[in-house]
């Protein structure tokens, strides 16, 4: 948590001096004047202090400008607490210290230094208290930062595209959205809407009986042409709504015969996403749903089709409405905030976006998304759409006398991640980004702006921001491309009440969009490009070019090459362009990934980049973090959600881990092997030999092998012996060998909602259990062992493997395996005595094993012509024994 940020006031127009004093038993920043703050928050609560409890009203920002001796410096403080009783302004000392600033008091004054031990402020000591003198300066934006409950449900209601002004106010007051506080004051009647939504009377309601499940009915419908063309050149947009939920989803063309793949991609999409299959689709008499094409796919899947008499659009209702009123909405954006029409599309999927987010009549004050997803969404990050906002310029794409934003205007949200659609006028641009600021009381564009309206582009990044004459520009990576429309979107959520388990700000620039909880999901399969001709010939061209051009960025940045001229008689060697999805636990891409490498197939892996931190309070987790931010570059992405192809889940005060997205990908890819339904992986003392027929199987053997063992080896202990002891004939499986590895796949998918609960017990006690199938292979009679160790009632270590010697009787067997137990317990123990800041108590472990015979001997020793040829290297039980370090007991 960092208390100080350098900040550069780019637009501010206001300042006062104030006193801050800084305390070393404030546990957080307090200020007693509403009108410091910037993004201000209201709460209620309280807080402790030395004379009692004070009121807690509210939280924000504070941005200060000091003057000392070297100089003029600016200090953004961040949660700051609103507390009009204070006498004070405090700021927290120990907000420094977590952040690891150094502090001296020394001679009257204290010194604070940065962690990189620079002098960063003087505070002189006045009056008993060491006092900041500051200039608070207010920025442009925060004319919107807070708003009166009178004046709340008019912003609101533009913030949601001019939607209607009373179903938003009950929405409100229902218990189905987040950030949407219970809006006051009268509804008046909005000048905008009045001027772009007269129309005839609507549609009377056929539809009388409505669907009870998601995809039974299916509503679709073509608006266009569009007087101009939109960003990528579309001039008709296709809507296809869900009768259940009213959740619906729109795409982009320019020719209406590309319908039909749009329709096989929500198709395909949807019904993976739901488990269930579209039965009817309700549509005009339009040839682009009436091709005998388009018709013969429908019949051949199973779906109904329902066409609408000639000139009766009533008939299909539900999508001409929904086109109308998104074409309202539309209208009343364009003429609000004096758009050029050539945003039209940008405009219609922004409006998209909300109408999924706001109430619908026929689900009794629930939104779409509420029906659809069956939960909860936030809409704390909304912003006026059409408003000005001010994007942070990272420092490589200025100087230090250069503005550190740029000014553009709101569009809309960003579908595959967390951030804003920003439209930049003057350069006829459109940026997803998170680094932004608003202004929700300036609409529209500066009349003294002149706008490019041929054609505007779409940039993910800032490599095209001019650079400085004493930079070097990037390598030309790419020509201009155009923004392309066609993506299948559905709502992905995570749960507002469960807090976050890692705090983290930006460095250079405060966000407005930390409280989004419904980022978008492209749902449709993504084929990752072999090589750079195949990513400039997929749908997604645009997003693999920004990430190449990402890529390039960071190549310059750490100083990674160095152009030279060629030599002579020297052969240059090859590069080339490896791509790849960063993907969250639900499956939504989260980042699209490209890397240049230099002969990839002799690169070497020197680092995992993948940390998780766990630690028993906030506090040494931050602490944690900023000592390896202070080392390195890494990025914080918040709660653990998934590691290493693991998820985890915080279910009703349980930590949960588990791998169903992965069992889903598996059925993806081996849903077509043949069914062979069993009550356990394997039949006990079942006898299976090599392939002697040497017949070459065309089956997936070693690929499916592959995937369960990275299933056995995380979560799944219950497959590890079978999916082991067939792992040894991937070289030449036999059908025998197929079957049963096709039915240790489908007792997975029978049991894929198995998980392990870490919080099921709290001991800390370590205990294992050995076990061994003797001369189990029936080839090399060789035996196989097996452990499970468990910390309390939770499994945390488990292996299956087939022993290097031939046992020659049954306490040899189990006394081998037995060591394997013992080694891994010690190793386990060893790293819990390490962890000295949990405070375990000592509890010695314990070993279960069930032959007698195994256990004498290893408390004894005794050798004789049957144990002699043991070998030494498993007598360490013995050692281990005698020091204590376990104990060992039968189980029968």
């Amino acid at each position: 948590m960092n208390p100080a940020v350098f900040y550069a006031s780019a637009y501010c127009t206001q300042s006062m001096d104030i006193e801050f004093v800084i305390d070393s038993a404030a546990t957080e920043h307090f200020v007693n004047d509403i009108n410091l703050f910037t993004n201000f928050q209201k709460l209620s609560s309280s807080a402790s202090m030395a004379e009692g409890t004070t009121n807690i009203l509210g939280k924000g920002d504070v941005s200060l400008e000091i003057m000392d001796n070297s100089g003029k410096v600016s200090l953004l403080l961040k949660n700051v607490l609103y507390a009009p009783q204070m006498v004070r302004n405090l700021i927290s000392l120990r907000k420094f210290d977590l952040a690891h600033y150094s502090i001296l008091v020394k001679n009257f004054k204290m010194i604070i230094r940065t962690p990189r031990n620079r002098l960063f402020l003087t505070v002189p000591l006045i009056d008993k208290f060491y006092v900041i003198k500051a200039n608070v300066i207010k920025m442009q934006n925060d004319s919107a930062a807070y708003i009166s409950d009178k004046d709340g449900i008019e912003l609101w209601h533009a913030r949601f595209g001019h939607l209607n002004m009373q179903g938003l106010k009950d929405f409100s007051k229902s218990n189905n959205v987040y950030g949407l506080e219970n809006l006051k004051g009268n509804v008046d009647k909005c000048d905008t809407c009045c001027l772009t939504k007269s129309s005839r009377a609507s549609f009377p309601n056929i539809d009388k009986i409505r669907t009870q499940h998601v995809l039974e009915l299916v509503h679709m419908d073509i608006w266009g042409p569009a007087p101009v063309k939109s960003l990528g050149g579309a001039e008709y947009f296709y809507s296809i709504i869900d009768d259940y939920s009213r959740y619906a989803v729109v795409y982009f063309f320019k020719h209406k015969n590309e319908a039909f793949e749009c329709f096989k991609a929500y198709k395909q999409a949807m019904e993976r996403l739901t488990n269930r299959k579209i039965k009817r689709v309700r549509s005009d008499n339009g040839t682009e749903f009436s091709a005998d094409y388009f018709e013969q796919y429908l019949i051949n899947e199973g779906i109904k089709i329902e066409r609408t008499n000639t000139y009766s659009p009533e008939m299909n209702g539900v999508a001409e409405r929904y086109n109308r009123t998104i074409i309202e909405g539309v209208r009343a954006l364009l003429h609000e905030s004096k758009l050029p029409k050539t945003l039209w599309a940008e405009l219609v999927n922004t409006q998209n976006y909300l109408r999924n987010r706001f109430p619908h009549k026929s689900l009794k004050g629930k939104a779409p998304l509420n029906v659809w997803s069956d939960k909860k969404f936030s809409v704390r990050h909304f912003k006026r759409i059409g408003c000005v906002a001010y994007v942070f310029i990272p420092k490589r794409y200025r100087n230090k006398l250069e503005p550190n934003a740029q000014k553009g205007i709101m569009m809309g949200y960003a579908l595959n991640t967390l951030g804003y659609r920003i439209f930049f006028p003057q350069s006829g641009k459109i940026t997803e980004t998170k680094h932004v600021k608003f202004n929700e009381s300036i609409l529209g564009v500066d009349s003294n702006v002149q706008m490019k309206d041929n054609k505007f582009r779409m940039i993910d990044s800032f490599s095209d921001f001019e650079l400085s004459s004493n930079e070097t520009p990037m390598p030309k990576l790419l020509d201009k491309t155009e923004c392309d429309w066609k993506r299948v979107c559905v709502t992905r959520q995570k749960d507002d009440n469960k807090p976050n388990a890692i705090e983290t700000q930006s460095d250079d620039f405060s966000t407005d969009i930390e409280d989004i909880s419904d980022s978008e999901a492209h749902l449709v399969d993504i084929k990752i490009p072999n090589n750079f001709k195949e990513s400039q010939m997929v749908p997604e061209r645009e997003n693999w070019c920004n990430a190449m051009k990402e890529e390039l960025e960071i190549l310059k940045v750490r100083d990674v090459y160095e152009i030279v001229p060629r030599p002579k008689n020297k052969n240059v060697l090859g590069n080339k362009w490896v791509y790849t999805l960063k993907k969250d636990v639900t499956g939504k891409i989260k980042r699209y990934r490209a890397r240049l490498v230099a002969q990839g197939f002799k690169q070497i892996e020197v680092y995992v980049d993948d940390i998780a931190i766990f630690a028993c309070n906030e506090q040494y987790m931050n602490e944690a973090i900023g000592l390896i931010k202070s080392k390195f570059d890494v990025k914080d992405l918040g709660k653990l959600s998934k590691f290493l192809g693991v998820e985890f889940e915080m279910r009703n005060g349980n930590f949960i881990m588990h791998q169903k997205s992965y069992i889903n990908k598996m059925i993806n890819i081996f849903g077509n092997i043949p069914n062979c339904k069993s009550l356990v992986p394997l039949s006990p003392g079942i006898a299976i030999y090599d392939n002697k027929e040497h017949d070459v199987l065309n089956v997936p053997y070693r690929n499916l092998i592959g995937s369960l063992s990275f299933l056995a080896s995380r979560t799944r202990a219950d497959i590890m012996f079978a999916v082991n002891f067939l792992s040894q004939f991937n070289n030449n499986p036999s059908i025998t060998h197929w079957n049963l590895i096709c039915q240790v796949f489908h007792y997975v998918l029978n049991t894929s909602n198995y998980e392990i609960n870490l919080s099921k017990s709290e001991s800390f006690a370590l205990t294992a259990y050995t076990d061994v199938s003797w001369a189990a292979d029936k080839m090399d009679r060789k035996s196989i062992s097996g452990y499970v160790i468990f910390l309390g009632d939770v499994p945390v270590s488990w292996s299956t493997s087939k022993q290097k010697c031939t046992a020659l009787s049954s306490m040899e067997a189990e006394y081998i395996a037995l060591s394997e137990a013992v080694k891994e317990i010690v190793w386990l123990n060893r790293i819990m005595n390490s962890c000295l800041f949990l405070e375990l108590p000592v509890i010695k472990s314990k070993v279960f094993c069930d032959n007698q015979s195994a256990i004498c001997y290893s408390k004894n020793l005794m050798e004789n012509q049957r144990t002699k040829h043991i070998d030494t290297r498993y007598f360490f039980i013995k050692e281990k024994l005698n020091a204590e370090e376990f104990d060992l007991l039968y189980v029968s």
